[in-house]
């Protein structure tokens, strides 16, 4: 269609320049020879309805062919832009030549009229001598008169002339505006056309496909080479990020269905379950976020997390009684193992010693002539032994009858710290074993008999520990600051590989006495009141020193 059209614009240039040769030299015609004017003029109109015909079908055609909405919006935008100031400045030119022809037409005429009423009136007053001159006059006026019947059939030639020139020029225009506007249409369409093609391939998923830029119009600008290049890259950084998404996406849904704990997704909008994995559905069954919230509340036994991705909200659920279950299990597995182990020691002893005195007995009972002062002496001996294995025992059960009996809800009451405190001191100072009790006076929302047991067990553990090092001035010194209870004494202090297992049961610092339960009572106390205990890390030639750590909401400001 382009070559028609560059032949057709040729064509129509060539039609307009012999025009322009005609005008220039139509003062050479002779009036009569305005029949092969004429006759070019209407071999010019034919000409050009001929091409312009032919180029319409043509056109029409192709377009009717190749062109798409988008193409057709691009054309009729740029025809409008293009076509519209180029037909209005013709018709302007045209309007503007054809009022000068006439302007000059009518002052031409008006010279004609005003001269002949000038003759008429010096007709009617000369007198007959000057008939001479008068004649003169009458052939300038059929001379004038000549003329501008020349100048009237000059100008009709002239404008059709003239009319045919800008038609023709005004047809150039058209036509180079069109095929223009075709043309830069097709171009820009067809890149923005290949462009959508190649993104909706994308958007199905096919990330092979590439943008050619060699395929278009404006190929050898660099712009849009970077830009094919630019969208080929996203193309295959996105195929690229999509593989690993259904990577991701395969990996996440083995690891949502088979992970054991509670996962399920949730609107933000609505709070309604979207979804979620067997361990949820199965122990949960919960459709809505906030009902799934308030069962939450105040469960202690749950592991509950919420993450919130975007429009969305995470939650990871777990039930971890079991675990308490089996961690409870194990822990009086372990102690009831300790405890029959520790019980088993001095039962051996006791059984030796049975042994011993029913040997005695038969030894001295065979034999008639025995001394009883030294069977005497051997049986109180024995019976001292059986009586501290058996009072190891009993103590060791007591202590393990502590512990179990600390199972259950614990009963708060507000007290006086300090009281306690001194209440403690008067029932467990000794000799060689000194209390001191310094500090702030806290009214606390505890269990009193249970944190009683816990000093009392501390001051005990310190007390021992003292008096086995040998030292005679022992000191205790409880000292209470803000929500910190510091207990410390002056004793031989923790060994460095006793500090990580000293509140673990059946453990002890001291050798061959202790029973190994009073810390791990004292922990289990101190934990179940919320609150925290440590051992502070060892100094040289200072004795033991632990922290409680009360929590402040259980600190009571008024004694009631």
């Amino acid at each position: 269609m382009y070559k028609l059209a560059l032949f057709t614009f040729l064509s129509i240039v060539t039609l307009v320049g012999v025009n322009v040769l005609i005008l220039e030299h139509l003062r050479d015609f002779k009036f009569s020879d305005l029949a092969p004017i004429l006759l070019w003029i209407n071999f010019n109109l034919l000409l050009i309805l001929i091409l312009l015909s032919v180029f319409v079908k043509k056109f029409y055609k192709e377009w009717r062919q190749e062109s798409s909405p988008l193409k057709g919006k691009i054309f009729a935008f740029l025809l409008g832009i293009i076509g519209i100031p180029y037909v209005l400045i013709t018709a302007l030119a045209i309007g503007g030549k054809a009022s000068y022809l006439r302007v000059f037409t009518d002052k031409t005429l008006k010279e004609i009229v005003i001269y002949a009423d000038k003759l008429q009136r010096e007709l009617n007053n000369l007198p007959p001598k000057e008939k001479e001159k008068l004649f003169k006059d009458l052939e300038h006026f059929k001379e004038s008169v000549s003329t501008v019947r020349k100048i009237i059939r000059k100008q009709k030639v002239v404008l059709i002339n003239f009319l045919l020139f800008f038609t023709l020029f005004f047809l150039v225009i058209l036509i180079a505006a069109i095929s223009f506007a075709s043309w830069l249409a097709g171009a820009i369409s067809s890149f923005i056309e290949e462009l959508t093609k190649v993104t909706k391939e994308v958007a199905k998923g096919k990330f092979d496909v590439k943008l050619s830029e060699k395929e278009f119009p404006f190929s050898g600008l660099k712009e849009l080479k970077e830009l094919a290049q630019s969208f080929n890259e996203m193309v295959k950084s996105v195929g690229e990020a999509f593989k690993r998404l259904e990577r991701d996406k395969i990996l996440f849904e083995k690891i949502f269905q088979k992970v054991s704990t509670g996962v399920a997704l949730f609107d933000n909008k609505d709070k309604e379950l979207i979804k979620a994995n067997e361990g949820y559905l199965k122990h949960f069954k919960f459709s809505n976020l906030e009902k799934l919230r308030r069962w939450v509340n105040g469960r202690d036994t749950l592991r509950y997390e919420e993450l919130n991705i975007g429009r969305l909200t995470l939650v990871i659920i777990e039930d971890l009684m079991p675990f308490v279950i089996n961690k409870r299990y194990r822990a009086w597995k372990e102690m009831a193992m300790g405890l029959a182990h520790d019980i088993k020691n001095p039962l051996n002893n006791i059984l030796v010693n049975l042994s011993y005195l029913e040997y005695l007995l038969d030894r001295y009972g065979a034999d008639g002539d025995c001394n009883l002062d030294e069977l005497k002496k051997e049986f109180k001996g024995k019976f001292s032994s059986i009586e501290r294995q058996i009072n190891y025992i009993s103590t060791l059960l007591d202590r393990f009858n502590e512990f179990a009996t600390g199972e259950g809800e614990l009963k708060r009451e507000v007290f006086s710290l300090k009281e306690l405190l001194f209440e403690v001191k008067r029932a467990n100072e000794r000799e060689n074993c000194h209390i001191f009790i310094e500090g702030d006076n806290l009214f606390l929302k505890a269990n009193r008999n249970s944190l009683k047991r816990v000093f009392e067990n501390l001051i005990k553990n310190s007390c021992e520990a003292i008096e086995s090092s040998g030292r005679k001035n022992g000191v205790v010194r409880i000292r209470v600051k803000g929500n910190l209870i510091h207990i410390e004494d002056n004793g031989p202090g923790i060994p460095p590989d006793k500090v990580e297992s000293i509140f673990l049961p059946f453990t002890s610092s001291k050798k061959g006495s202790g029973r190994g339960l009073g810390l791990f009572i004292v922990k289990k106390i101190i934990e179940e009141h919320g609150w925290n205990i440590r051992l502070m890390p060892p100094e040289e030639g200072k004795g033991a020193h632990f922290v409680i750590k009360v929590n402040p909401s259980d600190i009571v400001k008024k004694y009631p």
